[in-house]
């Protein structure tokens, strides 16, 4: 297995702080072979049902080696039984395998199993982190795990001759003898990076490159009389909803008029030729956008509450960046689908609350309406309002302004 720490990552992000919550990845059957092929490993986990409150279970974890005979049938030569890992090697004679521990969660005393070694399927020896780690502090953190291994390193871990070869995320690398499982060589990988240190070189890299593209455009000059821009990047990835494609020009821009709240307009440019940013909206249109929002009674209740300032995202010529979501929005308020052109008014807002708590809006600039989310019941349901706050549909008898409507409902 490529990747002993398989996992599903969410980040949210919270002004300037991301919070990434993890899941664990659900044990699978895999095989694993001799760097020849002539011998394989296979891991099966447990197999286990819910009787009423207990758990029981019909087969535990094993794993068994075979060799390949010359007739190309698989032939055991070892099994072992009692563990699952979702990652090991297996040496060229079939006889000696190294387990990678699992998902490591104890953040506080670090006894995870980090690395075990076995021959003929009994345990030779094994370490947890705490005995491998020699910075503990340099460990990255999720909300439920920690991350003990780097994401680069200048070789990978795996058997080199008659060494087991494994590097730590704080760049220790151990060489070990893997026929007794002891320690032969502690030294130092200096090219070996974590997660946390790829992405922020990253990072560093698309913000030169964004600020280069920035300075080289007559937009630089155009936005500085309007707004102070910051986090400015040249991304190479995908946003949520943004149909966007290619190299993205982002930026988070905030208006240097004042307002009585807190205001940042999030912006995704395309790239056109590899140099030019799109920006066809200029900024009076923007600011036209955030004084229709403060002024609208839906937000003016909000803030009323316990709001404490608001976001705009916008992408290429539209003042938001979910156009299907706002489509299936408007068709489910008002029974039609809207005319292309017709988008281009609709802006997206998240009106922030305390404790990250926010709510989520698209407001119509030239005609007030908004649509919001009642999330009082689920399935949530848009809702659609008028500039005044009065429920508009089909049948407005039939739909009032829900009672958590100008409350605080979401938590992202």
């Amino acid at each position: 297995m490529k990747n002993a720490f398989a996992a599903a990552l969410v980040c949210i992000s919270l002004g300037h702080v991301e919070v990434r919550a993890d899941f664990e990845a659900l044990p699978v059957p895999w095989v694993k072979t001799s760097s020849q092929g002539d011998y394989l490993f296979k891991m099966v986990p447990a197999k286990w049902r819910k009787d009423g409150d207990k758990r029981v279970v019909d087969r535990v974890a094993f794993g068994v080696a075979y060799s390949v005979t010359e007739d190309g049938d698989f032939e055991e030569i070892w099994r072992t039984e009692g563990w699952y890992a979702f990652e090991g090697y297996l040496s060229d004679d079939g006889r000696y395998f190294v387990r990678v521990g699992p998902w490591a969660s104890d953040q506080e005393k670090h006894t995870d199993l980090a690395i075990a070694f076995y021959k003929d399927g009994k345990l030779l020896k094994s370490y947890e982190v705490r005995e491998l780690i020699q910075q503990p502090e340099l460990l990255e953190m999720s909300v439920s795990h920690y991350t003990w291994r780097p994401w680069n390193q200048s070789k990978p871990n795996g058997f080199y001759d008659a060494a087991f070869h494994l590097v730590m995320i704080d760049k220790t690398a151990y060489t070990f003898d893997y026929e007794t499982g002891k320690i032969t060589v502690r030294a130092r990988d200096e090219q070996a990076k974590s997660e946390g240190e790829s992405l922020e070189e990253e990072r560093a890299i698309d913000a030169k490159r964004g600020r280069e593209l920035l300075q080289a455009s007559d937009l630089s000059e155009t936005l500085a009389l309007h707004f102070r821009t910051e986090e400015v990047e040249l991304n190479r990835g995908s946003f949520y909803g943004c149909p966007l494609e290619g190299p993205i020009w982002s930026a988070t821009l905030f208006p240097k008029r004042p307002y009585a709240h807190d205001v940042s307009v999030s912006v995704l440019c395309e790239i056109r030729g590899g140099r030019q940013i799109v920006f066809p909206l200029t900024p009076s249109q923007i600011t036209a956008a955030i004084e229709k929002a403060f002024a609208h009674s839906f937000v003016t209740n909000r803030f009323a509450d316990d709001a404490t300032g608001i976001r705009l995202r916008m992408q290429g010529g539209r003042l938001h960046w979910n156009t299907p979501e706002l489509v299936d929005f408007i068709e489910k308020t008002s029974g039609a689908r809207p005319k292309e052109d017709s988008l281009n008014h609709w802006a997206y807002f998240i009106i922030d609350g305390k404790e990250t708590r926010h709510t989520s809006i698209y407001l119509n600039t030239n005609t007030g309406d908004l649509i919001a989310e009642d999330k009082s019941a689920w399935p949530w349901r848009p809702f659609l309002v008028d500039e005044n706050g009065v429920p508009k549909a089909e049948n407005e008898s039939e739909h009032e302004l829900p009672e958590q409507a100008t409350r605080n409902t979401d938590q992202p």
